[in-house]
């Protein structure tokens, strides 16, 4: 069996322990983008914003994991007091950085394509701007980033085969659903935590749970904690606590990848 079709298959043994009978906490996954240090105030000894210090506060408060999506080109600073702080955000092990490309930019559109970082480039380009973020992690935190998503959701093929050149990377979120390429463990979007973008609703996400959310195996959110007020933050910490209420489990990106990988050995154990 591919590693590919293991995955899935290991993914379909994950949605029927999310039945009612079998008893298997449903698990979330905290997709929050854009770290970077804008919003802080360097003077003042600020790594991040305050927005992005609450939203790590309130994680904290109530007792669950998530991850930061690292725009690579936010290390190329010298700026130490950033990077101290992203280091023991990770060596405190409840949220995961992730590769959230090098600049998060959009390109000009050429014969009316859109083109960003990941998306209507060349294989080198988009591996170049890929790589960018992973040695920076490396050099700057100590990190091997090993989950990626794209600026703006947006991939291609060439996507795909470029993340092929980076083993250590596991995790893909929201990549295509039908992969040419891929081996990686791809989650999919099915439910919204910002509806609109930006704006956590806890009142959507619980009627779209109660709906069909229920029935998923995993939940990913993706979330922008860095443009949340206090409303906003308050909507986000009432939709985790309506979910830990219906006793989710709240995973990093890497731990659930762990957990579909052990399902599929202990599979494959018992044949």
């Amino acid at each position: 069996m591919t590693a590919r079709l293991a995955l899935f298959a290991a993914l379909a043994a994950l949605t029927l322990l999310a039945e009612p009978a079998a008893h298997s906490p449903q698990v979330v996954i905290l997709k929050m983008d854009d770290l970077t240090a804008n919003g802080a105030n360097r003077e003042k000894g600020e790594a991040v914003s305050w927005r992005l210090r609450k939203f790590v506060e309130t994680v904290r408060r109530l007792d669950v994991d998530a991850s930061l999506g690292l725009i690579g080109n936010s290390l190329e600073a010298d700026n130490p007091i950033y990077a101290a702080w992203i280091k023991a955000l990770h060596d405190e092990g409840r949220i995961e950085i992730w590769n959230h490309g090098y600049s998060h930019k959009e390109f000009p559109a050429e014969n009316g394509k859109r083109r960003a970082e990941f998306y209507g480039i060349s294989v080198e380009e988009q591996r170049e701007n890929f790589a960018k973020t992973q040695r920076l992690a490396k050099e700057k935190l100590g990190i091997e980033l090993k989950a990626f998503g794209s600026p703006f959701n947006l991939s291609d093929d060439n996507t795909e085969k470029m993340l092929e050149e980076f083993p250590e990377v596991t995790v893909w979120f929201f990549g295509p659903a039908k992969p040419k390429h891929s081996t990686k463990l791809i989650l999919e979007r099915r439910v919204n935590l910002e509806n609109p973008t930006m704006s956590p609703n806890s009142a959507k996400l619980i009627e779209d749970y109660k709906r069909y959310g229920h029935t998923l195996p995993y939940i990913v959110l993706q979330g922008h904690p860095n443009g949340w007020n206090d409303e906003k933050l308050a909507e986000f910490e009432k939709a985790v606590t309506f979910l830990k209420e219906k006793g989710c489990v709240f995973m990093t990106p890497s731990a659930f990848y762990a957990k579909v990988t052990a399902v599929d050995n202990t599979k494959t154990a018992t044949r």
